[in-house]
């Protein structure tokens, strides 16, 4: 048995990828009730066959570890869920594709030889039965859902390209002994629950265009198989149609004695597959599995526990049937984007005399969701306050990348982002230039740096490590001092970099408002910024870093009011000033101000290995220079492997006063290479407020 999750009943248990299903409920109703890594509740179909022609009950995972030597001569399965006949299919959630499942086949017939011989073994192969079950995710999840084909072929070429490909794969077995083949169409993928949910419209509607690409299909690789059939000496090779009865059942699901046909039996049915599978009982167990998407936990949380005080609120069991469906709608919105920009950049490639013919451009897409649960009482000015010192920062994020390599040394990155905090739908609203940033390395160790738009001091730092930039879930456990992270505005800075030393100097310019007739007030600041590294050892780095910023008043004053911080449902937004009593303060005392703005501080960093880091960092602000911001993090996040971080960070006001403290935990999983789960505990001591936080970060790449 070969192919996708139709068949599979297990080889993806081990595999590190989050197309796996070895926890519940699946398999709650296989016997004994246990998860065995069959994409179902019960039996799958490779199962089913294996019972019907009387040969066993269960038709094994060729990669389970308790796989019996009598397995060997009576047939096994190597399909992997998710694969498909396009090679990018498997590649993309990192699951064994149809070539080395030909590898592993190959590995077992040597396994055979080794215990029955090699002309029992001969016998053996010619006389099974070969079925192969693939070309679902390749039109769903590769064509339909990702730019990557798009780019290349139309529907009926790309259909085209999955019959040779499906062609080659039973050549192959035939050259490795296999004489009675049958191939499985794909089947009505548009009327599959998740995809009438993503695109199917309002009415979830059989979606008519992947129905038509799966009909291309199958007529093509029928003709196909037809014409194998006879190029192939003693072969028997079958074309199984499944497209049209499992059409029938779902148009008249009465006839075949069923009563629904438009949904799955995961949670609301409309969408939760995989990971996002779970049974719809307790609330609490839930939010586990749902990951948090943005607005949508805050208001299950909320529901769930202050429900006794508010019994007009929304039931619970449908804002998890919300959640589900805007964070599969956003997540589909992002993916159309980043088809749009690909096409887009593919075309000016292709365009005679552009002058990205020859730039080696890589397009990165991301969706950042954080939430925060405080479990506080109620939100007042103070622990509004609280709040904003602690550095809890929740929302939505997407983001775009645009990376090239530019006369063979020199990097440009373009940046575009679509943020919400704290509420909404970020990936419906526009996206905007947030970062234009240029390198120029002059040499193997000198550089300059010119970031006309986003420029930040992290930039144009030199002891930055790429694998460590992205930011904590609180200000506190980032690798780095708050001032890394101030935007700027607009930066130009030279670097040099040396096998022991380091050094950078930049210098910002930014805006502070915007100009308004009759007002008087500082309109930009310019920053200078330096950093000096150096190399204590071979892992360890001590860096020393400063920022100064000096106003530059204009004839004319701006009203800046009263900023608020956005933190969703907690916030508090304090009432903006009126023009006379912004401008009540006198210009001489904002210029004495501001002159002082600026801050200077010390990093200590050490990589432990390849993905575990300790560091520390502190602050003083040159404004209050008895005021001192620190942290200490440790963490290991490896790329494809379990993740984990501590961190302890706050602030002194004077020598023996401890402003605020607290300590922050989190596990990192890393399902697949495109998606992160990032649970996390804060616990916050401000002053005489203590309050514990429960954080959740999800992370997808495309």
């Amino acid at each position: 048995m070969f192919g996708d999750s139709i068949v599979d009943t297990g080889n993806n248990n081990n595999l590190k990828t989050v197309a796996k299903v070895n926890y519940p409920p699946y398999g709650k109703d296989f016997m004994g009730g246990k998860p065995t890594g069959r994409f179902s509740n019960g039996k799958v179909p490779s199962d089913l066959l294996v019972e019907e022609l009387g040969i066993k009950e269960l038709l094994p995972p060729y990669l389970d570890p308790n796989l019996q030597t009598n397995d060997l001569s009576t047939g096994l399965n190597f399909a992997s869920g998710a694969a498909g006949y396009d090679p990018l299919t498997s590649q993309l959630v990192s699951v064994i594709s149809l070539s080395n499942q030909l590898e592993l086949f190959k590995e077992y017939i040597v396994k055979l030889k080794g215990v029955v011989g090699e002309e029992r073994t001969s016998s053996i192969l010619s006389n099974s039965l070969y079925t192969v079950v693939a070309g679902s995710n390749d039109i769903s999840n590769t064509y339909f859902s990702t730019a990557f084909r798009k780019l290349q072929y139309d529907v009926p070429s790309y259909a085209d390209f999955m019959v040779s490909m499906a062609s080659t794969f039973v050549q192959e077995l035939y050259k490795l002994g296999a004489r009675r083949i049958g191939v499985m169409s794909v089947p009505p993928i548009g009327c599959v629950p998740s995809q009438r949910t993503g695109a199917g419209g309002p009415e979830r509607e059989c979606v008519e265009k992947y129905n038509e690409a799966a009909q291309l299909f199958n007529t093509k690789l029928s003709a196909e198989l037809n014409s194998l059939k006879t190029n192939l000496p003693h072969a028997k090779i079958v074309y199984i149609d499944i497209f049209n009865p499992l059409l029938d059942l779902i148009q008249n699901p009465e006839k075949y004695g069923f009563k629904i046909a438009d949904k799955g039996c995961c949670g609301t049915g409309t969408i939760e597959v995989e990971y996002l599978c779970f049974e719809m009982e307790p609330g609490a167990s839930v939010v586990d599995k749902l990951k948090g998407f943005s607005k949508s936990f805050q208001d299950f949380a909320n529901g769930f526990f202050h429900r006794r005080n508010n019994s007009n609120r929304r039931n619970p069991i449908e804002i998890l049937k919300r959640l589900q469906r805007e964070a599969f709608s956003d997540l589909m919105k992002l993916r159309d984007r980043q088809d749009k920009m690909e096409r887009l950049l593919s075309f000016y490639k292709s365009s005679k005399g552009s002058p990205f013919q020859e730039v080696s451009t890589r397009v990165r897409g991301e969706v950042d969701f954080l939430e925060a649960l405080l479990m506080m009482d109620n939100i007042d000015q103070q622990n509004y306050d609280t709040i904003r010192r602690a550095g809890i920062r929740r929302g939505i994020q997407s983001r775009f990348t645009f990376e090239s390599t530019i006369r063979q040394n020199d990097n440009l990155v373009v940046e575009f982002v679509a943020s919400e905090e704290g509420q909404g739908d970020a990936l419906g609203s526009p996206l905007s230039l947030a970062k234009v940033f240029y390198e120029a390395n002059i040499s193997d160790w000198f550089s300059a740096v010119a970031i006309p738009v986003g420029a930040r001091c992290r930039d144009v730092g030199v002891a930055t490590n790429s694998s460590h930039q992205k930011r904590g879930l609180t200000n506190y456990s980032s690798f780095g001092p708050p001032l890394l992270n101030q935007p700027n505005g607009s930066a130009f800075g030279l670097m040099v970099r040396k096998s022991n030393f380091g050094a950078s100097v930049a210098h910002f310019l930014s805006g502070l408002g915007n100009m308004q007739p009759g007002s008087v007030g500082i309109t930009r600041c310019f920053s200078t910024f330096g950093q000096v590294v150096c190399q204590l050892s071979r892992s360890t780095k001590l860096s020393l870093l400063g920022i100064h910023q000096l106003p530059k008043l204009s004839s004319q004053q701006v009203n800046l009011g009263a900023l608020a911080l956005p933190i969703g449902i907690f916030k508090h937004r304090k009432a903006p000033e009126t023009s006379m009593e912004a401008s009540a303060t006198p210009i001489e005392s904002q210029l004495e101000e501001n002159v002082m703005a600026g801050s200077i501080a010390l990093m200590l960093e050490s990589e432990l290995d390849e993905s575990t880091r300790i560091g520390g960092w502190l602050e003083i602000k040159k404004s209050d220079p008895k005021y001192l911001q620190w942290a200490v993090t440790m963490s290991d996040t490896p790329e494809d492997e379990f993740g984990w971080g501590l961190s302890l960070g706050g602030s002194i006001q004077g020598p023996k006063s401890w402003d605020h403290f607290q300590v922050e935990t989190f596990l990192k999983f890393n399902l697949g290479k495109r998606f992160s789960l990032q649970p996390a505990l804060v616990y916050v001591m401000d002053g005489t407020t203590q309050f514990p936080a429960l954080m959740l970060r999800s992370t997808w790449s495309l």
